[in-house]
Parts: structure tokens; sequence; C-alpha cells
């Protein structure tokens, strides 16, 4: 039987080895960087290996003419098998897959205890969805997760919280634009740099080397395969500055800079509000939230957990979740999430502006009713559900709503007001031509290009030109790809 003293050895000893670690996500080679569930894939995935299994099971990397190489992990190469084929189609990039086959000594003698020196020969092989998925579990909950992802902070307003969690939880790609969730944070705190320094420790929590991109490599017996770089990334810093490309991209486009699946960006102000509602971040973010006044920030030595690795063993094992929306969920949601931002126009009286293209509730799906499709993901994700419905997008836009309500009661004083003298000379900018597009999509109620050329005949670049202007004067929207409507005046 171990003494206690002996135990306390043990303990500390390990608490010094996990102190000295550096976060990293490529090169692990401890125990204590790897979560569970990886740890367990590794050791079976080196057992089949060290018996010489002939059914194997793992990913598919860097396939190339007549042979690739197979992990236990898409994003894990500390061990891996070369694999040959002849005269058999090679899977695809990352493919999880099943193959059938023979071992074959590879440069030197067999030998009985390692792998190094064979190859395995394919002779079959099937596409599978990954069965260890379901098995896969965070070590530690969302509480514990926000506890530690806080450490520090005091008296932060759970919503903030909630929502700037959500930038590491992140949500996976959907209506054709990258995933990932957007957040422009503005600062009530007596601290001017509080919100900066809250955004930017957030990234300073993971492994800097999970963002790498074509810097790594890992060899086997055919020579070096490049590690392809995670699927997601977090931007942050100062958006009082000049955005980097990769938030551009994102906020601006709604697309990846990169190979990257999903991509969040969070950022920072020392301003207690934006000068400007029709300009980025404001008009890119997902969420525009006010750092509370109370919130600060004090050092001090309390330890959350143990393991200093436990927000990037989190967000790894989250990010396996991908939750899907099926077609009749999005068309339900758009519908849902259009009308409530219609009524927020008339229950606060603002100026129809606001809801346009590029503007602050830009109601054009892919602007404010993305936003919230995207956050819904991320609770979906965070629930571990394989299907967002419908119940959890209302649920998540109530969220939503109470957001703005506390922004209102911020800005109030600089948001736009209804006035229909203010729209009605718009209308009166516009060319004969414009005038009558945007009475015909107003007569309509909802319009596709296709049905505006017949109706008006015109060409498509006269037809294309006019929408443009349109939507730029806040006078149209898109509800779903490839319709107009008019936004009444």
């Amino acid at each position: 039987m171990l003494s206690s003293r002996y135990l306390f050895e043990e303990a500390e000893q390990h608490k010094y080895i996990m102190s000295s670690l550096v976060h990293r996500f490529i090169e692990r080679s401890y125990f204590p960087e790897f979560t569970s569930w990886e740890f367990k894939r590794i050791f079976d995935f080196e057992k089949q290996i060290t018996e010489h299994h002939k059914t194997l099971m793992g990913y598919c990397a860097d396939p190339k003419e007549d042979h690739f190489v197979l992990l236990p992990l898409s994003h894990l190469t500390q061990i891996c098998i070369d694999c040959l084929c002849h005269g058999i189609v090679l899977p695809p990039e990352n493919a999880f897959i099943f193959i059938e086959g023979q071992w074959k000594p590879y440069g030197r003698k067999k030998t009985k205890t390692s792998a190094t020196g064979w190859v395995f020969i394919v002779e079959n092989i099937k596409l599978k969805k990954d069965q260890f998925l379901n098995l896969i579990t965070p070590e530690i909950s969302y509480d514990e997760f926000e506890s530690a992802l806080f450490k520090g902070w005091f008296d932060v307003d759970p919503l903030i919280k909630g929502y700037l969690a959500r930038e590491l939880i992140s949500s996976p790609p959907v209506l054709n634009r990258v995933g990932g969730i957007a957040n422009s944070l503005y600062n009530a705190s007596p601290s001017k740099n509080a919100a900066i320094h809250l955004q930017t420790g957030l990234r300073k929590k993971l492994s800097q080397d999970l963002y790498k991109v074509g810097r790594k490599k890992f060899s086997t017996l055919w020579g070096s395969h490049p590690i392809k770089p995670y699927r997601w990334r977090l931007v942050t810093g100062n958006s009082g500055k000049k955005l980097s490309i990769p938030a551009w991209e994102r906020l601006r486009k709604g697309h990846s800079y990169g190979v990257h699946r999903e991509v969040s960006v969070g950022l920072g102000n020392k301003r207690k509000q934006p000068t400007d509602f029709s300009s980025l971040p404001i008009t890119g973010a997902d969420v525009v939230t006010v750092l509370n006044e109370e919130a600060n920030f004090r050092k001090d030595n309390r330890v959350v957990f143990d393991d200093p690795f436990a927000i990037i063993k989190y967000v790894l094992t989250i990010h396996t979740f991908q939750p899907i929306i099926d077609k009749r969920t999005i068309s339900l949601s758009l519908k849902y999430l259009e009308d409530k931002l219609n009524r927020i126009l008339e229950e606060y009286d603002l100026n129809p502006e606001i809801i346009a293209d590029n503007a602050f509730l830009n109601i054009n799906y892919w602007g404010r009713p993305l936003s919230v499709i995207r956050l819904s993901l991320s609770m979906a994700r965070l629930e571990r559900m394989q299907k967002l419905d419908f119940d959890t997008i209302k649920k998540v836009y109530s969220s939503y709503e109470k957001n703005f309500d506390m922004l209102y009661m911020t800005y109030r004083d600089i948001l736009p007001k209804a006035s229909k003298e203010g729209r009605g000379f718009l209308l009166q900018k516009l060319s004969l031509t414009e005038r009558r597009i945007w009475r015909t999509i107003d007569k309509l109620g909802q319009c596709t290009f296709l049905e505006l050329k017949i109706t008006l005949k015109l060409s498509d670049m006269t037809l294309q030109a006019a929408l443009e202007t349109l939507s730029l004067r806040s006078l149209i929207y898109s509800p779903t790809q490839g319709s107009y409507k008019a936004i009444q005046i």
C-alpha cells in the first residue's frame, strides 16, 4: 500500500510537470496534454499496429497516387500507418475509413515489438461514419469551462460571459457562410482597456500553435507530410484599429481567410458606444455587447483547475459535435426572425434604415437572421444536439432581443429615429427606373430577380444595378437567397 507521503510527493511532482509544460497542440506528447478520448484513440490505434490487425479504422491523410497515411484522428499525427493501394480508388482527405489488408515489412527486417518499418497493403476500403464520436464527452462541465475562461474577472454580466464563451465554442458553417461567432465588445468598465484585455485574453488561454498553417510536417517511411491546420480560428483584437485580413474577410464577406471552416472574431473597444451604426465591425458582428460598469479584473492565486489544459481540452472536445440544420428549419427560422426584427422597428420606433443591408439590424438573411442561427448552432453544439430545432432558435432569439434591449437603453439617444419625411426624400432621389422597381417589389410583396425581369422587361445589368442601389439606400432587403422585399416607409 502506498504511503500518504509518497502520494503527496507524486502529486507535487505531477503539479510541477503540469505547470512547466507549454500549451501545445501540434507537438503534444505527454498524457496530461491530451483529452481522455484522444488518448484512448491513440492507445487503441497503437495496439492495432503492434498486434498487426488485418482490419483498421482511422482518418485518411495526404492521399497521393497509390498511398496514403492513416491517423487515429484527423488532427493527431503522433502515431500513424503508411498504407499502400494498388488498383483501389484512394479515399478523400480526412475521410474516416475502414480498411482490410495485410502487413508487409518495408526497408528492414520484421520486428515483433514495433510497427516501424511496416506498411499496410490495402485490399479493401470502406467509407464510414466515425462510430467513436458518439462516445466523446467533455471532461468538465460548461460552468467549469466558463469559470476557467474568466478566471480573475469579477462581476461580468452573465449574458456577456455567455456571448464571449460562444466565440470559443464557435458554430459550424451554414448557408454557404463560414462558421464561428463574431463579437464586438464595447466598454462601460472604469478601466478603459478592459474590453480589449478581456477579448485578447481569450485567445491567450489557447495553444498558440493551434493556428499554424503549413509550418509543421510529420514524417513516415515514405517521407514527410504536411500537418493540416485546425479548421477553427479565433481572431481577437481592438476594433478601434484597422481590422486584420482574417477579421475583415469574416465580418465583411462571411468568408474565411485560408482553409478554416470556422472563424470566430472577438474585438474589444475602449469606447462606450459606436460612432457609426452602419460600418464594421458593428454590421459584421453576430453580437454587439457592452462590458458592464461593475466588471473588473483582479490578479489572484485561485486555482480553478489542477489541469492547466482544461480550456483547450474542452474546446477540442466540444468542436467534435457538428449539429446540422435542415431546410425546413432554416425556412421557418428566416421567416420568424424577419418578422421579429421588423417588430423591433415598431416597438422601439426606429428608422427602417437600421434593418437595411450593412446596417446594425441587417434584416437580410445573411445579416442578423444568420447571426441568430449561428448562435443557435453554437447552443446546439454546447448541448451536443445532432440537429438544431426551431425551439432552440426561438430561445436564442429571446436572449438576443434581451441584449438588444440593453443596447437600446444605452444607445437610444444615438439610434436613428423613425422619419417618414426622410424616407420620402430617399425615394425622390431615385431614378425613374429605380422608383418603378421599388414600387413593383412593394406591390408583389416578395419576388425573385427573374419575376422582376419578366414583369418589368429590363436587362439583367440594368436590373442588378438598380437592386444594388435600392439595397444601399435601405429600401429593399433579401429575406431569403435570391428574393427581395421592400422595406416599408
